[in-house]
């Protein structure tokens, strides 16, 4: 039963994307980064200078683009 203010939403969600390690970042950003997206075991490392861990940068990297649309776009 819908709101009255759409109609109700019948398609599927939009599928994750791949992630073969399941480390929690996907694997075009992985390869896009130099990682290597079959091993999980560099969450633990850092591409930042401030010591952030990898999976750190992708989340606030997702959270930019969630907060500033404009962001989505590149």
């Amino acid at each position: 039963a819908g709101d009255g203010l759409l109609p109700p939403y019948s398609g599927a969600p939009p599928a994750a994307p791949l992630d073969t390690d399941n480390d929690g970042m996907p694997d075009a950003w992985e390869i896009a980064r130099g990682l290597n997206p079959g091993s999980a075991n560099h969450n633990g490392t850092t591409l930042s200078p401030l010591g952030y861990t990898d999976l750190e940068i992708y989340l606030h990297e997702l959270s930019a683009r969630l907060v500033d649309p404009a962001r989505a776009l590149g």
